[in-house]
């Protein structure tokens, strides 16, 4: 956010509901581990016409943002759906994604699934919902991590096999 010269301001979980009435959008980016009196403000916040986004874990507001969460997504793509939303309008390829969760939409909109390297459809990866006055985003696939992942890369800590026949050393 601070690159693309957004304004925010980064909250920590167990202040979450400190002066939550004055911002228009919160973005949750992970899986917290929230007490009640939390998700019901952050409820509340949506009823009444906040926007809400979770990114890789629901932070049990799962029946909030419309999903339920199956398991763990080691690995996978985001196959768009709904090239009419605004939310997914311009993307053109499919995103190589890692961690987060695999989410069915329940009462939530998909608007892109996660697929498999075979192209096998795994959850969806993306969910819209409105509550009330707002509205809820659910992003499955965790989109921080996979952008540090494609950014860094994997670090190779030992040497490849060479080839059985000995053609190509490594």
């Amino acid at each position: 956010l601070e690159h693309a010269g957004i304004f925010y301001k980064r909250i920590q979980p167990a202040h979450l509901t400190d002066g939550m009435d004055d911002y228009a959008l919160i973005i949750l980016p992970g899986h917290f581990k929230l007490d009640t009196p939390q998700k019901g403000k952050l409820k509340r916040f949506v009823e009444s016409g906040g926007a809400l986004i979770g990114i890789g874990g629901t932070s049990q507001l799962g029946r909030l943002f419309g999903v339920s969460t199956h398991a763990r997504l080691s690995e996978g793509y985001i196959q768009i759906m709904d090239e009419a939303c605004p939310v997914t309008s311009n993307l053109q390829s499919s995103l190589h994604v890692f961690g987060g969760h695999q989410v069915l939409a329940i009462t939530g909109k998909s608007l892109a699934k996660t697929v498999n390297r075979k192209g096998e459809i795994v959850g969806d990866a993306i969910v819209e919902k409105e509550v009330g006055e707002g509205y809820t985003l659910f992003f499955g696939p965790d989109l921080l991590k996979s952008i540090v992942h494609i950014q860094q890369g994997t670090p190779v800590t030992q040497d490849g096999k060479s080839a059985p026949d000995g053609s190509a050393q490594l």
